[in-house]
């Protein structure tokens, strides 16, 4: 079927070919044809009416063009044309008269506009805009319009949430500097955290060991001024330290209990009781050979 656009004057189209009806080869070429030779019968209709205006003029080899105005395009669907001149043979044609959106579409340089009259067997409840809104737009209709939120409104609600300025800040941490060093400095260290050593610690530490030691007597100048095992053991104590004090005073006790205390030796252990001769305070290991015996480090 030869397409037409709905209701548009001067489409023209060829009918043909007219041959004569002596021999059905002969072309004819100078036929007279008028609107009224030409009938059309619209979408379907029995009617076979004439065309409204305008015959048809040969072209070439006994094709002959027509055209066709609004009124005998105002009618969607198939048209045919018959046309019946006396010596030719009878001619027949069939048209397809489509809406000017589809026609525009397939033969010109439009797009196919449709309206969406269902979606997914559901009618079609959103309308789309005819164009789309821009950025500038959209802010517009939410910042600009009083009766939803008004941009200033947006302002003054920031401007309300701190009355200060970051140099009112400062100042006010300024100030408060020394009660934050308080609070730091006498916040109780938990008590799973060990003791770290300082300088401090060790210091403590040696004047405790001087302290010890400072008890003792100088050098003395003479035999007559060396202290007896009494007075010095007034000093340390006889009671043997245990193994594990290797401090200057824990040795003396050691050696102190080693010579005074009651100490017993077997074949393969020596043993150093407290100053009450009953519990054993050190105990070393005893081996020999033919040649050698050896003592063992105390536990």
């Amino acid at each position: 079927m030869i397409p037409l656009r709905y209701a548009t004057d001067n489409q023209v189209r060829k009918i043909g070919t007219f041959v004569s009806n002596e021999n059905g080869d002969e072309e004819l070429t100078t036929l007279s044809i008028a609107n009224t030779d030409i009938l059309l019968s619209k979408s379907g209709s029995t009617v076979f009416a004439a065309k409204n205006s305008g015959g048809a003029t040969h072209a070439a080899d006994g094709d002959y063009c027509i055209t066709f105005d609004a009124i005998d395009s105002n009618t969607l669907g198939e048209m045919v044309l018959k046309c019946h001149i006396t010596g030719a043979l009878y001619v027949r044609e069939r048209f397809i008269v489509l809406p000017q959106n589809v026609y525009d579409w397939l033969y010109g340089a439009g797009n196919l506009d449709v309206n969406s009259v269902q979606l997914g067997g559901v009618a079609a409840a959103l309308q789309i805009a005819e164009t789309v809104p821009t950025v500038n737009d959209i802010r517009d209709s939410i910042l600009s319009d009083a009766t939803r939120f008004a941009g200033a409104n947006i302002n003054a609600a920031i401007d309300s949430r701190s009355s200060h300025s970051p140099e009112d800040v400062r100042v006010e941490i300024d100030a408060n500097s020394e009660k934050l060093d308080v609070a730091v400095g006498t916040r109780a260290a938990p008590a799973d955290i060990p003791e770290i050593p300082t300088d401090y610690a060790k210091e403590a530490t040696s004047q405790a060991v001087k302290e010890r030691t400072d008890r003792l007597p100088d050098m003395p100048a003479s035999s007559g001024e060396i202290p007896s095992v009494e007075a010095i053991q007034g000093y340390v104590g006889s009671e043997p330290a245990d193994v594990s004090d290797r401090t200057s005073y824990g040795m003396l006790r050691l050696l102190f209990g080693r010579f005074f205390n009651r100490n017993e030796a077997t074949a393969t252990e020596h043993v150093t009781y407290d100053e009450s001769g009953e519990t054993v305070k050190v105990r070393r290991q005893i081996s020999e050979t033919e040649t050698t015996q050896t003592i063992g480090k105390a536990t």
